[in-house]
């Protein structure tokens, strides 16, 4: 049985997580060209980290997919082109967005950020109700202070704020833009296991993280986007272990493994 998260309406209910490919993606801020023909791909229930350096593009890569910017190329969910849609359709579609540094309503209380989201997304208030359920389940803490304003919380609980606001809209995939940002250990630990428990349940996610080691120790796959290029990309344990990108993002290089029976 699948988890209550996870069901949808029949009309689209085709499993939790969606399958996104992106084919050749290109974006500019005015003559400063920012993607430069980004191709990727996250599986239905897939984990998915996007690293790479400040400037390289991968908060705009974020954007692109979601159409909050032009851009050229092509961008599928389930093999369907939403190239041509609002964002706003995108959204209905089943993308949903966990932006950098939350921009949460931080006046208005936490019941009442997840139901704007719910309102948002066209959800009746039964619909609703189960996923402030869900939500609260998720994060207990949350459901503690139900009517807190958002600016009373914590940096981990407005982040996982932000991240239930996101569910509240029912997503096939979540795109993820630097959740760990100023969060201290625990809190990443917590968050990142929370993460990999949706995907095994089936919710796909591309997670852009700064924190290399963290994203690369929790994900299935990743790239490496550099100037608005992908130059490296493949399974997460395979970038862990490549000499290039444990120099540039893990910390140093790549110590060789001690000798087996030893």
């Amino acid at each position: 049985m699948k988890p209550s998260w996870a069901r949808r309406s029949p009309e689209s209910a085709r499993g939790a997580g969606g399958s996104l490919q992106v084919y050749d993606l290109q974006a500019s801020y005015g003559p400063v060209q920012a993607l430069r023909g980004a191709t990727l791909e996250c599986a239905p229930g897939e984990l998915v980290a996007i690293i790479g350096p400040n400037g390289a593009g991968k908060t705009t890569l974020l954007r692109a997919i979601l159409g909050l910017l032009p851009h050229r190329g092509d961008v599928l969910l389930d093999g369907r082109s939403l190239t041509a849609l609002s964002t706003e359709d995108r959204v209905r579609a089943g993308l949903a967005l966990v932006p950098e540094r939350r921009q949460l309503f931080d006046t208005l209380s936490v019941r009442d950020n997840l139901l704007l989201s719910g309102f948002g997304r066209g959800l009746g208030r039964s619909r609703m109700e189960e996923r402030l359920r869900l939500v609260f389940s998720l994060f207990p803490a949350l459901a503690e202070r139900p009517r807190a304003p958002a600016r009373s919380l914590s940096g981990g609980q407005q982040q996982m704020l932000a991240i239930g606001r996101a569910l509240m809209g029912e997503p096939r995939v979540l795109l993820m833009d630097e959740p760990l940002l100023g969060l201290a250990p625990l809190i990443v630990s917590e968050l990142l296991g929370l993460l990999r428990r949706l995907c095994d349940e089936g919710l796909s996610v591309v997670l852009v993280e700064q924190n290399a080691r963290a994203a690369l120790a929790v994900a299935d796959r990743a790239y490496v986007l550099e100037r608005g290029r992908i130059v490296r990309s493949g399974s997460a344990r395979d970038l862990q272990a490549d000499p290039a990108v444990h120099s540039a993002y893990l910390g140093g290089p790549l110590k060789p493994e001690a000798p087996r029976g030893k």
